[in-house]
């Protein structure tokens, strides 16, 4: 606020500066375009020097320069639900993150500003995450495997049923195959083309809690809730059981490959230690 000037936010979805001397309304910032949501809610704003920052109901914070406060000048956005998953491209250039809410954000590191998803994407909380080249994929509590461009973050094709509530998924690293963990089943899927189409179906009477695929694509290994590391063998999509690793105490939560295959790193749920190397394989 200068001298002169006050800015107000309001539930009508808008920000404007008044003058104060006589009450008449100077500029107005209005959000969410023809059909904004009730998130796009004005909350509070501060005027800070050359700057006008507006917080919506979603938790978006819009920059505004006080002399063209109809064209914002960058958004922030984040999230205001727990956040489930995250990923990163090989580069480790953009990150991608995932709420309880369902709703995607991604970022180029180094940057404050996130691009939103473009499209529907899921429509509960989002369970994991997996990118490969410009392929972004997720599962969630909907049941369902979803594609996106990474790119472009758009979402790409339908929604694959999973048939059962997903705990985490993994992607080959040259993202032709697709493993996921649900409460019922390992599911194997191969890429075609933009999609993805189911392999094979190996039903489970454990809690699986994550999954990983050898660099190789010969080897699959299933975080247990028993304390149980599961190994598989994968031929195409495959998967035949083999010994399990036994040397945790408590629910495994994660497992992950290094890049060369050699290496099988793991974590359970009980802290310290992050992660125990007695279960690394060679």
């Amino acid at each position: 606020m200068c001298c002169a000037q006050v800015v107000t936010a309001s539930a009508d979805k808008t920000v404007c500066v008044w003058d104060a001397s006589n009450g008449s309304c100077l500029a107005t910032c209005a959000f969410g375009g023809a059909k904004p949501a009730p998130e796009d809610m004005q909350v509070g704003v501060a005027w800070t020097g050359n700057t006008i920052i507006s917080l919506s109901l979603r938790g978006e914070l819009t920059y505004l320069d006080p002399a063209d406060i109809a064209a914002p000048k960058m958004v922030i956005r984040g999230h205001n639900k727990n956040i489930t998953a995250l990923a990163t491209d090989a580069e480790g250039s953009t990150l991608v993150s995932a709420s309880y809410d369902g709703i995607l954000n991604k970022f180029t590191v180094g940057r404050p500003d996130a691009k939103p998803l473009e499209g529907k994407g899921h429509t509960n909380a989002i369970v994991d995450l997996a990118i490969c080249g410009d392929t972004l994929t997720s599962c969630g509590l909907d049941d369902t495997l979803r594609t996106y461009s990474l790119a472009n973050f758009s979402v790409v094709g339908d929604p694959v049923p999973l048939g059962g509530a997903p705990a985490g998924l993994a992607l080959s690293s040259d993202g032709t195959i697709c493993v996921i963990v649900t409460n019922k089943a390992i599911l194997v899927l191969s890429k075609q083309g933009a999609g993805w189409t189911p392999g094979s179906s190996t039903p489970i009477t454990f809690s699986a809690l994550g999954v990983a695929i050898s660099p190789s694509k010969t080897e699959v290994a299933v975080a247990c809730d028993d304390s149980q590391i599961r190994i598989y063998s994968l031929s195409g999509t495959a998967l035949t059981a083999g010994s399990p690793l036994t040397q945790h105490k408590n629910p495994v939560t994660r497992v992950g490959y290094s890049p060369c295959g050699k290496f099988l790193a793991s974590a359970d749920a009980v802290c310290p230690p992050p992660c125990r190397p007695e279960c690394l394989r060679g």
